[in-house]
C-alpha cells in the first residue's frame, strides 16, 4: 500500500505516461494489445463535448497553481495527443 500510495502522491501520471504506451501490457493474455491502445479504448466513449469540459477545468486549474502550470499543461497536451 505504502508503495502504491508513494507513486500516486509522487506526481506520476499513468494515464499519460509515454514511456509506457507502445510497450504490451501482456502478450499471452491481451495479444497485441499495448498500454497505449487500452488507454485509447477506456476512454473512447467519451464524448467531444465531456473532453472539451475536462480540458477547459484542467486549464483553469493551471490559472490557479502557477506551480504546476507547465505540468498541466504538458498533461493536457499529451492527453490530447493520445486522445
Amino acid at each position: 500500500m505504502s508503495t502504491l500510495k508513494s507513486r500516486a502522491t509522487s506526481g506520476s501520471n499513468y494515464h499519460t505516461d509515454d514511456i509506457h504506451g507502445p510497450q504490451p501490457i501482456n502478450p499471452r493474455h491481451y495479444g497485441d494489445r499495448t498500454w497505449l491502445t487500452e488507454k485509447q479504448r477506456k476512454f473512447a466513449m467519451v464524448s467531444p463535448a465531456q473532453a472539451a469540459a475536462i480540458v477547459a477545468d484542467l486549464e483553469y486549474k493551471a490559472t490557479q497553481d502557477e506551480f504546476q502550470r507547465p505540468m498541466i499543461e504538458q498533461v493536457i497536451k499529451q492527453a490530447l495527443q493520445n486522445y
